[in-house]
């Protein structure tokens, strides 16, 4: 919501821990919102603990759920030369998911 999200999910990836190790905590998240140049992290703090925001992380994952996706990062797409959307999942290199784009164009 402030413009920042890309780059914290690039600081995210670069910083991860072992999965459910219990290295996700306020702290490490609001390091990480810092790292990004988040301007207003009191904001970035309300606006990650809203009932909105909850709902739409709930909301992407039950549909991440129900095509299948196990993995982070996933991928799909669509477009006028796709057959709907199309699930990707993880591609092994950057060349699988640019033909993908491509082709779905």
């Amino acid at each position: 919501q402030q413009g920042r999200g890309w780059n914290y999910v690039e600081l995210f990836y670069r910083n991860q821990g072992r999965e459910a190790s219990g290295y996700v905590t306020d702290e490490f998240l609001t390091e990480l919102a810092r790292g990004a140049g988040v301007a207003d992290l009191d904001r970035w703090n309300k606006d990650r603990k809203s009932g909105s925001t909850i709902a739409e992380v709930e909301r992407t994952g039950k549909e991440a759920q129900s095509l299948g996706l196990t993995g982070t990062p996933s991928f799909t797409v669509a477009g006028p030369g796709s057959n709907g959307m199309e699930v990707l999942g993880t591609p092994g290199d950057a060349g699988i998911l640019e033909r993908a784009i491509e082709d779905a164009a």
